[in-house]
């Protein structure tokens, strides 16, 4: 929504990424983990968004377009709140991307 100028800041795709967190990861009592998505789907995830917002960054530094591709570099900040669904397994698997 932020990245096609739907909205004037990025606060709306950040409030869908912290509903989408509660898909991704259910917690019990005492923040307990009931239920995961499976890593290949959240590894999956997460590699095709990064691979994504690299895309549009080099887009708009080929086009000499700073504005856009600040608020693009701003998209990572949208990936933070899906992190808590990550295990450390699969954090070892992304950080190889």
């Amino acid at each position: 929504m932020y990245l096609n100028g739907r909205s004037a800041s990025e606060d709306h795709t950040l409030n869908l990424a912290k509903a989408l967190q509660g898909a991704l990861l259910i917690r019990g009592p005492q923040l307990s983990v009931i239920q995961r998505l499976d890593s290949d789907s959240l590894t999956s995830l997460h590699h095709d968004s990064i691979d994504w917002v690299i895309r549009k960054i080099r887009g708009y530094e080929s086009i000499n377009n700073k504005n856009l591709r600040n608020s693009a570099i701003q998209f990572f900040h949208i990936l933070v709140p899906l992190l808590p669904a990550v295990s450390k397994s699969e954090a070892e698997t992304m950080s190889v991307f």
